[in-house]
């Protein structure tokens, strides 16, 4: 399995889009501060009333909102470079016919989305952390650093659910345009389900449990345990299962 990593981590260093995913990533991150900064702006003297702020207020105004609800969509297009359409291009058949484990593969497939999507969060950090550090002086305090790392945690395990789901589009859309039809319907689910519960008492009932709608933001509470982010692992559990158990039997031409 490392020998596929490898090769996998080969794939992503030598190709293109990877490589700009990653330079959006650093601009995105760069960005926030300096639109923030620009948008607060004023005649005081010239100068910017960003100053005047605290600096910790684009913790929660900017990084954390792109980071939470933006990064759903990210996903689909790192998981997506990372897959590089495998079936039309014929690499994944020529991988199973050396004798690789059809369970390796698509793990294998999975971390390299993974491995993708830490650098671009890592990447991303590192601009948004240079350009705050260059427009507010001393940075941000470590008490609101250590609280950003703990909002991105708690979305960790919600993440890894989208990727698995995104994996499985993936590995069995038979053209770009069902991929893009399907993830137009979860992304548009949250919608559906809320005109349904409208209708139906019992949609409102199971609505928070629904993958689409778990978010630290509204805990799913049980017995005074946040049960959200091993709800989001469960999910995780049975993407993977149903990924792995229809590639086995999947007939690859």
């Amino acid at each position: 399995m490392m020998r596929l990593f490898k090769a996998e981590l080969y794939q992503l260093s030598n190709r293109l889009a990877p490589k700009i995913w990653l330079f959006v990533g650093l601009l995105l991150g760069a960005a926030i501060p300096i639109i923030f900064y620009l948008g607060t702006w004023v005649e005081e003297g010239i100068r910017p009333i960003i100053q005047v702020l605290p600096a910790e207020t684009l913790i929660y105004f900017a990084f954390i909102p792109l980071m939470t609800s933006t990064a759903i969509f990210l996903l689909i297009g790192l998981g997506n470079t990372a897959f590089h359409d495998e079936t039309r291009n014929r690499t994944l058949i020529n991988t199973v016919s050396t004798g690789h484990s059809r369970m390796k593969i698509y793990l294998t497939k999975y971390l390299s989305s993974l491995f993708l999507a830490v650098c671009f969060l890592f990447i991303t950090i590192t601009g948004f952390a240079i350009a705050g550090s260059m427009i507010f002086n001393g940075g941000i305090s470590i008490y609101y650093e250590i609280l950003f790392m703990e909002t991105v945690l708690s979305y960790l395990p919600i993440w890894l659910m989208y990727l698995a789901l995104f994996q499985i589009i993936y590995f069995f859309s038979t053209s770009n345009a069902l991929m893009n039809l399907t993830i137009l319907g979860i992304v548009a689910l949250p919608l559906i389900l809320q005109l349904l519960a409208l209708r139906f008492d019992f949609i409102e009932m199971i609505e928070p449990y629904i993958f689409t709608q778990l978010s630290p933001d509204n805990p799913i509470m049980i017995q005074e345990i946040d049960f959200t982010p091993w709800l989001a692992l469960i999910y995780f559990a049975i993407f993977m299962f149903i990924g792995i158990s229809l590639f086995k039997r999947r007939e690859i031409k």
